[in-house]
């Protein structure tokens, strides 16, 4: 398993590091990608296609039984870095309504994490394992 310290209120070399190649591996090709992150000792692997809205974009989201993280290939040729370059940082509840106001985003990236955010939930959603719950037990909730 990775060495990775989910509960880290620090800078962590060892957390950097290994993020630092999972944000790599999404550079990658899909078998690729999932090849590496198997070998930095991470069971789970979900490719996430985003190019139905987006050209060329891609992520991937992994973890271990503690943390999830999603990883996205944004910048990749001269193009992309050219479009980087015009980039408007906007508050970040203005991209996520009636989020905290936590700072600033990229308004790109911002975008497309909302225009992804079905397939990113989906890809976590695989990657969690469900509770057990016996046959004769039902959850409930009540509304509030």
């Amino acid at each position: 398993m990775a060495d990775f310290k989910p509960a880290a209120t620090t800078f962590s070399a060892t957390n950097a590091l290994l993020l630092a190649q999972l944000c790599n591996a999404a550079y990658l090709d899909q078998g690729a990608a999932g090849t590496a992150t198997e070998a930095l000792g991470l069971p789970g692997f979900v490719w996430i296609d985003l190019t139905e809205h987006f050209t060329d974009l891609y992520a991937m989201a992994t973890g271990g039984p503690e943390f999830f993280v999603i990883a996205f290939r944004g910048t990749k040729n001269f193009e992309d870095w050219m479009t980087d370059l015009q980039a408007t940082p906007v508050s970040f509840p203005w991209i996520f309504t009636g989020c905290p106001d936590i700072g600033d985003i990229h308004a790109g990236f911002g975008h497309a994490l909302v225009d992804a955010w079905d397939q990113i939930r989906k890809a976590i959603g695989d990657l969690v394992p469900r509770p057990d719950v016996a046959p004769d037990r039902q959850i409930s909730r009540k509304l509030i």
